[in-house]
């Protein structure tokens, strides 16, 4: 196996548990919002734990494995619209992560756990941003499939 295979395989990986990350917390974000108290403050708590330590750092993997490629290969540059897309949109992802989706969780699990009136409101907005969230993964996606600008 060559770098850059090695280098292919475990972005692409990390680009499935990133990607999966995405899929499950829209998901759960929805089914959050139909569930009683208990069971949403169960879901919000595992969703916060787990972004934090598996979704968020593939997203960081895949980043740099998807750079290593870049260095390694003769025939990708920078320049092309689909490595600037991808580059982008795991940039866009990982600050909504880091910024808003994380940080609104750590404050929506104590305002579950007490029953506060602003818990509602504070997982209506995660949602809605964990949906944007998936738009620009699945856009990453179609950019390295798509291949646009090559």
């Amino acid at each position: 196996m060559s770098k850059f295979e090695i280098f292919k395989f475990i972005h692409v990986a990390a680009v499935i548990i990133w990607v999966g990350g995405g899929v499950l917390g829209a998901l759960f974000a929805q089914r959050a919002k139909k569930a009683d108290p208990a069971h949403t403050l169960g879901i919000v708590t595992d969703m916060e734990l787990v972004s934090r330590r598996v979704f968020a750092p593939a997203s960081g993997v895949a980043l740099l494995f998807g750079i290593l490629m870049v260095l390694d290969a003769d025939a990708i540059d920078f320049e092309q619209t689909w490595i600037s897309m991808g580059i982008g949109g795991i940039v866009i992802s990982m600050v909504l992560g880091m910024t808003y989706l994380g940080p609104n969780a750590k404050k929506l699990i104590p305002e579950l756990a007490t029953g506060d009136p602003a818990a509602g409101r504070r997982l209506n907005a995660i949602a809605r941003v964990a949906r944007l969230d998936l738009v620009v993964m699945f856009v990453v996606l179609w950019a390295m499939i798509a291949k646009p600008g090559l």
